[in-house]
């Protein structure tokens, strides 16, 4: 029996990641506010477009580093066991998902290092991140129960859902300003169908924590019902 888990080098790869993804993000947002107050608004505003982008920074800055310490107890509690039978994964708030060596129907690679252990049913999907220890024992002993392939295919269907979710933003923005009632219409349905849809995808998701579940559903329900109620104000409310 072997386990991998993620350890101190791996957590730091990680924080590598957050932080480059996300620092960039946010400070660029934050010079494009402040920018643009800054050529909209007098001089005799003062500091104000300064002490509201400071105190933005600030919450962004209290809330990534929030998130990243809960992320982080989440992969410090990842374990990977791989015995000559079975490969079982186990994560803080994720029910253990375990596939049995002849349930294995790909073991697929991606180009960052990444592993995916897929089983017959499309929601047995073992995810081990490339922060794992020991990686090279790792893949020797994946390749035991399947050959190791490109993840060719699952990163398109990745790129697709990333696709999903830009068209479901620029529903949300086209049902929020547009007055247009057939226009509206047909947004608000093809929207509440997305939302429908990512909230059984997540539902089925077996790597996805029992927290973020909830958190996700609370989201999707709520953003649903703007939506709803928008579409019954536009329609039956003020028709004109």
């Amino acid at each position: 029996m072997n386990q991998y888990i993620i350890g101190e080098e791996g957590i730091k790869k990680f924080r590598r990641r957050y932080f480059n993804i996300l620092l960039p993000i946010v400070a660029g947002g934050a010079a494009i506010y402040l920018a643009i107050n800054l050529m909209s608004t007098h001089a005799s505003d003062g500091p104000t477009p300064f002490i509201i982008t400071a105190a933005v920074l600030a919450y962004f800055g209290f809330t990534m580093t929030r998130l990243f310490n809960k992320q982080k107890k989440v992969l410090r509690s990842y374990r990977l066991t791989i015995t000559d039978n079975e490969i079982v994964r186990e994560q803080l708030n994720t029910p253990p998902l375990t596939i049995n060596f002849m349930e294995v129907k790909e073991i697929m690679k991606t180009k960052k290092g990444s592993f995916i252990v897929r089983g017959v049913s499309r929601t047995d999907l073992i995810q081990i991140p490339y922060w794992v220890d020991d990686v090279a024992s790792l893949e020797n002993e994946l390749q035991k129960f399947s050959p190791i392939t490109t993840a060719n295919t699952y990163i398109r269907k990745q790129y697709g859902v990333l696709v999903l979710r830009v068209l479901a933003l620029a529903l949300l923005i086209v049902t929020s300003t547009v007055d247009n009632k057939i226009v509206v219409s047909i947004c608000a349905t093809a929207l509440i169908a997305l939302i429908a849809w990512g909230l059984n995808e997540i539902r089925l998701n077996k790597n996805i924590s029992v927290n973020s579940k909830r958190r996700s559903f609370v989201v999707y329900t709520l953003i649903a019902f703007v939506v709803l109620v928008n579409l019954l104000s536009k329609l039956w409310l003020f028709p004109g």
